[in-house]
């Protein structure tokens, strides 16, 4: 890869793959202030190697009966090899990137449907350097995965 050019991968979209809210008894209308949040990714390439379907997901509250919701969100990029720079091949790409191009999209639905739920104040996810957390493992990576173009 040629440091000085764009990688020469295109972000053609990104969807809300999965949503489940689920609203538990509360006993004091407040949220814990040390939640376990669980990060998911999974990669799946076209056939040909020219698409990436990147998955991020979030879990809050799945085992931890104290919380007053459980949120599993799943959020879906979809990149390509742009044809005319080609730079950086998918594979590699898929590794940091595409999980911190797709991490803020990720985070407003989580503010946003908090809020919506009337907590308050809603979750905010702080800033994250996803890729030093990819570096760390602190994502649980699925198997990767082909699909058809």
């Amino acid at each position: 890869m040629d440091a000085n050019k764009e990688p020469g991968i295109l972000f053609n979209n990104v969807m809300l793959q999965k949503c489940n809210f689920e609203l538990r008894a509360v006993k004091d209308g407040s949220l814990k202030k040390n939640m376990k949040i669980d990060f998911k990714i999974n990669n799946r390439f076209s056939e040909n190697k020219e698409k990436l379907f990147t998955d991020l997901g979030i879990s809050i509250g799945k085992e931890d009966a104290e919380m007053p919701f459980l949120l599993e969100v799943v959020m879906t990029g979809i990149f390509s090899v742009d044809e005319k720079n080609i730079n950086l091949n998918l594979e590699t790409f898929s590794k940091n990137n595409a999980p911190a191009i797709i991490f803020p999209y990720l985070r407003e639905f989580v503010t946003n449907i908090t809020s919506r739920a009337n907590f308050k104040p809603p979750i905010i996810l702080p800033p994250m350097n996803i890729v030093k957390m990819m570096t760390e493992r602190k994502f649980d990576e699925t198997k990767k995965e082909h699909v058809e173009n």
